[in-house]
C-alpha cells in the first residue's frame, strides 16, 4: 500500500471475438474466432472502496478497447496484443501494467492445434 493508494488486479477473461486476422489470404477472407484475456495491475486510491467507479478502471471501456482493436484486420496476433496494451495504457493513467493475450482458435496449421496464443505485458 502506498499512503492512500493500493494496488489491485483487474481481469477480463475469455472475451470472444470474430475477426479477419492472419497472414494467409483465406484467413483474411473467411475469418476466425479469437479469444482475448486482459489483466491489469492498477494503482487506485483507497476511496475506490467507497464504491466510486471514477476511482478505478471501467471494465466496459476496457472491453470496448479490445473490441475496437479486434475489428481492424491485422496479420499478426503480436500487433493485436500490442495495440490493445498501448490503447489501455494511454487511456487509463491508473494502469501500471497491462498483460494481454490473444488466441486464434483452430489456426490453419498442417495438423491439429486448438489455439495459438501471443501474450504481451507492458
Amino acid at each position: 500500500m502506498l499512503n492512500n493508494f493500493t494496488q489491485i488486479s483487474i481481469s477480463l477473461e475469455k472475451m470472444s471475438f470474430f475477426g479477419f486476422h492472419g497472414v494467409y489470404e483465406s484467413e483474411q477472407k473467411e475469418g476466425n474466432s479469437f479469444e482475448v484475456c486482459i489483466e491489469l495491475d492498477v494503482i487506485v486510491p483507497l476511496s475506490v472502496f467507497d464504491d466510486n467507479l471514477s476511482h478505478t478502471v471501467d471494465y466496459v471501456l476496457v472491453y470496448k478497447i479490445a473490441e475496437t482493436v479486434m475489428k481492424k484486420p491485422q496479420k499478426l496476433l503480436e500487433t493485436l496484443c500490442f495495440s490493445i496494451c498501448q490503447k489501455i495504457k494511454s487511456e487509463f493513467i491508473l494502469v501500471k501494467k497491462a498483460t494481454v493475450s490473444v488466441s486464434k482458435l483452430n489456426p490453419p496449421l498442417d495438423g491439429k492445434c486448438e489455439r495459438t496464443t501471443v501474450k504481451i505485458s507492458m
